[in-house]
């Protein structure tokens, strides 16, 4: 932007050009199952850890801790009697992808396969993921259940599972749903600005005029206006 002052057709002219540089950087980061500082929470409290699951069928389901991100994943089998089962996981930014773990055969278990719906901001959004098991007994790591990188950048909820059991079809229902959350990586959109500030006065032969480096923009103007040379109002190009 240039910001012109004319000071009168002979006397001189005043430039100052102020330029901005914005710069918009993408960051990502990543949240694990466990994180505890309240931007993910379970529902209902039956959730079980990979380091501390006892009671629940989906214990006999163990993939290789040392494959899951950062060591950890946390599971839940559903079946349509347990009723609503999610996480609500809040973040601030322009996008969010979600992986899971997904299983296969188990050894003297059901074969196990998964259905995730997805509510963002309170309203269902693209279709479920879905995983049908196959016929070996591989674990199956960083499967991206879910991606939404058009966000605006604000603060938003995400809430990933079942939440409500009268959606989930026919199939997922006689076999259930094995719920593996391992991590999600967030994207935020961090802006960057710096202004220029530069002057030059151009003054005719009679009105010489330099400005001094160690005042401010204001006191140079203070300083000229003195002298008795009249501004009018700044015109904006």
């Amino acid at each position: 932007m240039t910001v012109l002052f004319n000071m009168n057709s002979l006397r001189g002219i005043l430039f100052i050009c102020i330029s901005s540089i914005v710069v918009h950087a993408a960051t990502q980061i990543t949240i694990d199952d466990s994180v505890t500082d309240g931007s993910l929470l379970y529902f209902p409290s039956g959730w079980q850890r990979a380091t501390g699951c006892v009671n629940d069928v989906s214990c006999a389901i163990r993939p290789n801790l040392t494959k899951a991100f950062s060591g950890t994943y946390t599971q839940y089998m559903w079946y349509p009697q347990v009723g609503p089962v999610y996480f609500d996981l809040t973040f601030e930014g322009t996008g969010i992808q979600v992986y899971f773990i997904v299983s296969n055969q188990i050894p003297g278990y059901t074969p196990q396969n998964t259905i995730s719906y997805f509510v963002l901001d309170g309203k269902d959004d693209i279709q479920p993921f879905t995983y049908n098991y196959d016929n070996t007994q591989n674990f199956y790591y960083n499967q991206s259940v879910y991606a939404n990188n058009r966000l605006p950048q604000s603060r938003h909820t995400l809430r990933v599972g079942i939440p409500d059991p009268s959606k989930v079809t026919k199939g997922f229902q006689d076999h259930g749903s094995w719920l593996c959350f391992d991590y999600a990586i967030v994207t935020y959109m961090m802006i960057c600005s710096q202004t220029r500030v530069k002057t030059q006065v151009m003054l005719g032969p009679k009105t010489p005029f330099k400005l001094a480096p160690r005042l401010s923009l204001a006191h140079n103007l203070v300083h000229l206006l003195n002298r008795g040379t009249r501004l009018p109002a700044p015109s904006r190009t």
